[in-house]
């Protein structure tokens, strides 16, 4: 694990440097939220299925859990990918 961005070779640099401002400007408040989604870069089922993990990993409710769930396969997820 890289502990600070300096110890990166420099191709990667820059591509930390880039992704790093980004997350800033969405931190900030200056950038929207909704950005990533409109640029495509993940699909909404990939979206569901990071949204199911995020939620279990921070342990929220079984009714969040359940919806997450539900999402997760309406939006075309399998059983393998979602356990």
């Amino acid at each position: 694990m890289v502990e600070d961005a300096n110890d990166l070779p420099y191709k990667l640099k820059q591509k930390y440097t880039e992704i790093y401002a980004e997350i800033r400007e969405i931190t900030n408040g200056t950038r929207s939220r909704d950005a990533p989604k409109r640029q495509g870069a993940l699909s909404p089922k990939l979206r569901k299925l990071i949204a199911l993990g995020s939620a279990i990993a921070t342990q929220h409710g079984r009714d969040v859990i359940v919806s997450c769930v539900a999402d997760c396969l309406e939006a075309g997820a399998t059983r393998q990918e979602i356990m």
